[in-house]
C-alpha cells in the first residue's frame, strides 16, 4: 500500500472521529434585518475613530434618569417607553436617544408626549370696596353692596363674600344751609292795640325768636256818644329768626370682601418618549440533525489502517489548519488576548460568553490565521455575547486577517 493511500485513509478516519455523522440537512442562513439609519453610521464612525486613535466627539451632558421604563409588544411590534419628570422649561429634544440598543433590537424615536403635573395653590384674599350714598341708612347702603363678587388676578380666581361687620360709613363733605325758624302767638282780650302789651320774644325748639310782626283784630266794640268804638283787641304776633347750619353733602361707605381663591400651577412636566424597535437579526432555528448509525466494522478496519499508515501526520496538519481565531479585548487602553476559539468553517460561530468573566469592555479585535481566512473567505462569522449576536463577513483571503468589533456596531477593517 502506497503512502498516498495510507494518507487518504487516515484523513477519512479522522473525519469520522472529529465530527459526528449527521443526516443530510439544508443549512439555513442567518438573516440580519438592520434598519439603515443615522444611528448605525454613527456607530461605524465611532469604531473607525477607535481604530485610527482619533479623539472621540464631545460627550453630551447627562440627561435625567427616567422614572419608568417599559417594554411593550403591540400586534407584533416592539416598543420601548421611557417616562421622564423634568422642570416645566426643560427642552424635551434632549431626552431623545439615537441608536439605542436593547435585547437584540435597535430602537428609533417614535413619539414624545407631554403631560402637565398641575398643583392647586390657594390663598386668602381681603379686598376693600368703596361706594357713595346720599344716606347713611344701612338699608340704602346694602342696596349698593352685592353679597358676593368675583376675583381674578395673578392666575388666582374665586368668589369673595361681603363681610357685613366691616362696613364703615363716613360723611363725604358738608355745606352751609340757611333756614328760618318762626312761630305765631295770639294775645286776645287786649283793651288797646298797643305793641307794648306784646312780649318781644318767644321760644321754639330751644331757640329764642324775636318779635318780627303784630296783627291786630277788633274783638269787641261799644258806643261812645253816637259813635261805635273798639273796646277789645286780639294781637297775632309773629316771631322768627334765620338760622345757618352745616349739613352733609353725601356719605362714603367702605366694606371688605373676603374669600379663598386658588390657581393651577405647573412645577414639573412628564415626557413619555416612545421608541419603535427593529430586530438586529432574525435567526431561523435549525432542526437538530439525527445521527446516522456508524458502520462499526468499517470504522474499526479504517482505524487500524490509519494507525499503521501515518495518522500522526494527519493530526499534525489538522492542528495546523485549525489554529482557531485569537480574541483580544480592550482593557485599560490596551488590547489583551483573552483566548482562542476554533470555529466550524461551514458554520463559523464565536461564542464570547466563554470569556465573560474576564471581558472588561465591549470593544474587541479578532485575528484569523492564513488557513482560517482562506477557508472562511466570503462567509459570515456570528459573534455572540449575552443575548446579542452580530455578523461579520471575512474579506481577507489566504492571509492573516483581523477585524474590530464594538458591541452595537461592526467595523470591517483589513
Amino acid at each position: 500500500m502506497s503512502k498516498q493511500l495510507c494518507f487518504i485513509l487516515a484523513i477519512s478516519l479522522a473525519l469520522f472521529i472529529a465530527a459526528p455523522v449527521y443526516a443530510t440537512e439544508t443549512e439555513t442562513p442567518i438573516v440580519i434585518n438592520v434598519q439603515e439609519s443615522d444611528e448605525i453610521q454613527q456607530i461605524q464612525q465611532r469604531s473607525e475613530q477607535l481604530q485610527t486613535n482619533e479623539p472621540p466627539p464631545p460627550v453630551k451632558a447627562a440627561m435625567p434618569a427616567p422614572i419608568n421604563v417599559e417594554c411593550k409588544n403591540v400586534d407584533g411590534d416592539e416598543f420601548l417607553i421611557k417616562t421622564f419628570e423634568v422642570a416645566a422649561d426643560f427642552d424635551p429634544n434632549t431626552l431623545v436617544e439615537k441608536g439605542y440598543e436593547k435585547d437584540g433590537f435597535i430602537f428609533a424615536h417614535h413619539t414624545t408626549e407631554k403631560k402637565l403635573n398641575e398643583i392647586r395653590k390657594t390663598k386668602e384674599i381681603v379686598e376693600t370696596v368703596q361706594v357713595e350714598t346720599d344716606s347713611k341708612s344701612l338699608e340704602d347702603i346694602l342696596k349698593r353692596l352685592p353679597t358676593t363678587k368675583s376675583y381674578d388676578a395673578d392666575g388666582f380666581a374665586g368668589t369673595l363674600a361681603l363681610d357685613t361687620g366691616s362696613i364703615l360709613t363716613e360723611v363725604s363733605g358738608y355745606t352751609t344751609k340757611t333756614s328760618t325758624i318762626s312761630t305765631v302767638q295770639e294775645y286776645p282780650g287786649l283793651m288797646y292795640a298797643d305793641p307794648t302789651y306784646i312780649p318781644q320774644s318767644a321760644a321754639k325748639d330751644g331757640t329764642t325768636l324775636p318779635l318780627t310782626d303784630v296783627q291786630w283784630t277788633v274783638t269787641g266794640s261799644g258806643l261812645a256818644g253816637d259813635s261805635l268804638v273798639p273796646t277789645e283787641y286780639k294781637a297775632t304776633a309773629t316771631y322768627s329768626k334765620n338760622v345757618s347750619s352745616q349739613v352733609p353733602t353725601g356719605y362714603v361707605t367702605k366694606a371688605n370682601y373676603k374669600g379663598i381663591v386658588e390657581k393651577a400651577d405647573v412645577d414639573t412636566v412628564n415626557y413619555i418618549v416612545t421608541y419603535s424597535g427593529t430586530p438586529m437579526y432574525v435567526a431561523n432555528p435549525e432542526p437538530t440533525p439525527e445521527p446516522v448509525p456508524l458502520p462499526w466494522g468499517i470504522l474499526f478496519a479504517v482505524l487500524g489502517i490509519a494507525a499503521a499508515c501515518g495518522g500522526g501526520v494527519f493530526l499534525f496538519f489538522l492542528f495546523k489548519s485549525r489554529q482557531g481565531i485569537q480574541i483580544y479585548n480592550l482593557i485599560d487602553e490596551d488590547y489583551i488576548c483573552i483566548g482562542r476559539q476554533v470555529v466550524d468553517w461551514n458554520k463559523p460561530v464565536l461564542d464570547l460568553n466563554h470569556f465573560k468573566d474576564i471581558i472588561q469592555s465591549n470593544t474587541f479585535t479578532f485575528i484569523l490565521d492564513k488557513v482560517s481566512s482562506k477557508k472562511l473567505f466570503g462567509k459570515n462569522i456570528a459573534i455572540t455575547l449575552d443575548d446579542v449576536t452580530v455578523l461579520h463577513m471575512v474579506k481577507g483571503y489566504n492571509e492573516e486577517y483581523r477585524f474590530n468589533l464594538e458591541l452595537g456596531g461592526i467595523l470591517d477593517v483589513k
